[in-house]
């Protein structure tokens, strides 16, 4: 269950720049006085706020965009990336939702773990679609 985790930094950041830091507002008492919307369109050197703090986190998207070259060459040479031959789009996409129903309850009790999970022939569409209706049902109750 351990993946490389790069990709999100940045984004993990662009949301703690939204909160708790709150730069996406201005800071001085001038600026609190601004509707909400104009906020997100002011900053102190002309340029847009939400493209300035973006814009201070190029450095680490290009980091990203190394990393995840690497991980799918080294996927490849590994031998982990099937050809849609192998794996249909209707496999995959059934996959995605019963992989993290899995991995929340490998995370709760975890029994009958290994280093490689094997794709079944088929996946019952019941369950394919509970997975994913859960999983909707879990998000919308989290928003």
């Amino acid at each position: 269950m351990s993946k490389p985790m790069l990709v999100t930094l940045p984004f993990v950041f662009l949301l703690l720049d939204y909160w708790p830091l709150g730069r996406f507002q201005m800071a001085s008492s001038r600026d609190i006085r601004i509707s909400h919307i104009k906020t997100w369109s002011n900053s102190a050197n002309g340029m847009p706020v939400l493209l300035r703090l973006v814009w201070e986190k190029v450095p680490l998207f290009v980091l990203v965009i190394a990393s995840c070259l690497l991980t799918v060459m080294a996927q490849q040479k590994g031998g982990a990336v099937a050809s849609l031959e192998a794996l249909s789009l209707e496999v995959r996409v059934a996959n995605a939702p019963i992989s993290y129903i899995s991995y929340i309850g490998k995370m709760i009790w975890p029994a009958r773990l290994a280093v490689r999970y094997p794709y079944p022939e088929r996946f019952p569409l019941w369950q394919a679609a509970g997975a994913g209706f859960f999983l909707i049902g879990v998000s919308f109750l989290v928003v």
